[in-house]
């Protein structure tokens, strides 16, 4: 069940939220660019190619995002901190810092 606590009414950690769930999404999609979904792009296999081009379109958008202000950064890296140290590892979120904003 939710509660109050579960939800923000922040538009800035909103939008993180929102631009990081799709990549996570697509990120799970392609098994986290794993072996057999690399290998399934190398044979040019569709499906892998379009969740592969998904991946890329969310993580430009996510870049985007986080690219916007040190508030979205900060929350990025809130968001990194809350998460257990093996999935922050495997998702690899603070990536998307890379080439985000010049302070």
């Amino acid at each position: 069940m939710f509660t109050s606590d579960d939800f923000t009414t922040d538009p800035i950690e909103g939008e993180v939220h929102a631009a990081l769930g799709r990549y996570k999404m697509a990120l799970i999609r392609t098994r986290h660019r794993g072996a057999w979904h690399r290998f399934m792009c190398w044979t040019g296999y569709k499906e892998a190619l379009s969740l592969q081009a998904e991946l890329d379109q969310a993580e430009r958008q996510a870049k985007a995002v986080i690219r916007k202000s040190p508030e979205h950064r900060s929350i990025l890296e809130k968001i990194v901190k809350q998460q257990p140290d093996s999935i922050a590892q495997k998702d690899n979120l603070l990536s998307l810092l890379s080439e985000s904003i010049e302070v």
